[in-house]
């Protein structure tokens, strides 16, 4: 399964990889905002298909196309969240995933063009599904995103 937390901010992409996870928790705290409108964009990651089917069109429409910043509740009410939690819980909650039985790959660094270099990491394939996820560490683990 792909598991996502957030204990702070997810804009943009953000909060879109939130809608491909299959768990995903939040923060009481947390914030989320689908900032493409104001910055002229079409939204991506397929968040302008997937946010309807789990919102309704009239609660997708309103999160798409006035692109303000929105709290955990109305992500949960939205199908973006499975769950809000307590501020702190959010993180803990990834660690409930047994570890994978080998150790992952060593990892993979990724240089976009005018950026940083980004670390990633292979995580075990899961048998049943047949699909590998990465974890983009862009910080410390703690604060990593799971990745399709």
């Amino acid at each position: 399964p792909l598991v996502a937390a957030v204990e702070g901010v997810a804009i943009g992409v953000g909060t879109t990889l939130l809608m491909h996870c299959d768990l995903s928790y939040a923060s009481l705290h947390a914030r989320f905002q689908l900032p493409f409108v104001n910055l002229g964009l079409c939204p991506e990651a397929a968040s302008s298909v997937l946010l309807p089917q789990r919102a309704g069109m009239a609660m997708a429409n309103e999160l798409l196309l006035l692109g303000e910043a929105f709290d955990a509740d109305t992500a949960l009410r939205a199908g973006i969240l499975t769950r809000v939690v307590g501020p702190g819980d959010a993180s803990p909650r990834l660690r409930r995933w047994p570890a994978p039985a080998t150790p992952p790959p060593d990892p993979i660094t990724l240089a976009p063009v005018g950026r940083r270099p980004r670390r990633l990491r292979l995580i075990q394939p899961c048998p049943c599904a047949g699909h590998t996820s990465l974890t983009f560490l862009p910080t410390p683990p703690r604060y990593g995103a799971l990745l399709p």
